[in-house]
């Protein structure tokens, strides 16, 4: 359908720049022509957004239906990731347990099928979100090895398993993956606005550890270009040359 197609790119297009009262409306037409896990998951992020969680577990839960009736496993393991965070915001400890286990089974059922590139990239970075919440670090980081793997040289799969990488060693505090996500982004040449997040996070966490810098933030923020806007002034931000209220 191609009418609901060109509204969920519309819609996606106004969420990148934030304005999240122009995508709303448009996801819902395009949810009209054309019922799709995607935009479902989209809607679910604007409405949790509003602090609608209601509406956000509703949109969960049909994003849910429509990834089994595709037998997209990666797809249903993402929505009931959202739905387990959506529960766990409720307090509900039981459905948010279920929610999690759903999302656990299907992405190893994924896992086993063995595709590569961008399929098995997807899975293992699913399957490390998962991880996480169950606290298995070692497993954590065999997962995101093997969505290195998978990923290659390929520019979107390695910034996208950066990103997850980078944000998981702020979390866990983990120095070791959050160095290794910023090295790799910067031996790849990875664009400025790819840079700037895992290099900020690195930095955040080795401040909290007390402990010196690698070298990788500042090669990191060394390659981002000046003329890239948001990405410099926040590394501008980053490195004492703007104020927090500049």
């Amino acid at each position: 359908n191609e009418p609901a197609r060109l509204r969920f790119a519309m819609a996606a297009t106004e969420i990148r720049h934030g304005e999240l009262d122009r995508a709303r409306p448009l996801l819902l037409r395009s949810l009209q022509d054309e019922p799709s896990s995607d935009a479902y998951l989209l809607l679910v992020a604007i409405d949790r957004q509003r602090g609608k969680l209601s509406d956000a577990l509703n949109g969960a839960d049909k994003a849910v239906e429509a990834a089994r009736a595709t037998a997209d496993l990666l797809t249903e393991a993402d929505a009931q990731i959202t739905r387990f965070d959506l529960f766990r915001e409720q307090h509900n400890e039981t459905e948010s347990g279920r929610a999690l286990e759903a999302a656990l089974t299907r992405v190893l059922a994924a896992q086993k099928q063995g595709r590569t590139g961008a399929q098995q990239a997807r899975a293992e970075r699913l399957l490390a979100r998962v991880l996480e919440y169950y606290g298995d670090q070692r497993a954590i980081r065999r997962a995101t090895e093997r969505a290195f793997e998978a990923a290659g040289s390929d520019p979107r799969l390695l910034s996208a398993t950066v990103m997850d990488a980078a944000r998981r060693g702020l979390t866990l505090q983990d120095l070791k993956v959050a160095r290794s996500a910023v090295e790799r982004a910067v031996s790849a040449g990875m664009p400025s606005d790819d840079l700037v997040y895992p290099a900020l996070w690195l930095q955040l966490l080795e401040k909290q550890l007390r402990v010196p810098s690698s070298g990788a933030v500042e090669d990191a923020y060394a390659a981002i270009d000046e003329s890239s806007g948001w990405p410099a002034r926040l590394r501008a931000w980053a490195t004492g040359r703007l104020s927090d209220a500049e």
